[in-house]
């Protein structure tokens, strides 16, 4: 029976390599950003706004996201209605 000793691992020096590069492909994002999607347009720009106009001063962040998550829900219906009268 062989003996494995504490400094020598089991794996191979092949799988070492694999999943190193696995690893750098994985992490590697080309250098690119996506593009912000329309919410977080609206997030950072209504989040500024009530900033500067005093209305986040009493309000944790949690609960100032769920301000800004209520004035997109009505931003969003108004452009879907706006959408619907213009497809019709």
């Amino acid at each position: 029976m062989a003996t494995v000793k504490k400094s020598e691992s089991p794996t191979t020096e092949k799988n070492k390599t694999a999943s190193s590069s696995a690893k750098k492909k994985r992490s590697s994002a080309g250098g690119k950003r996506r593009k912000a999607t329309d919410w977080q347009k609206f997030m950072k720009e209504k989040y500024a706004e009530l900033k500067e106009n005093g209305e986040l001063e009493d309000l944790d962040q949690g609960e100032a996201m769920k301000k800004i998550g209520e004035l997109w829900k009505e931003e969003k219906d108004k452009r879907e209605k706006e959408n619907n009268k213009k497809a019709k």
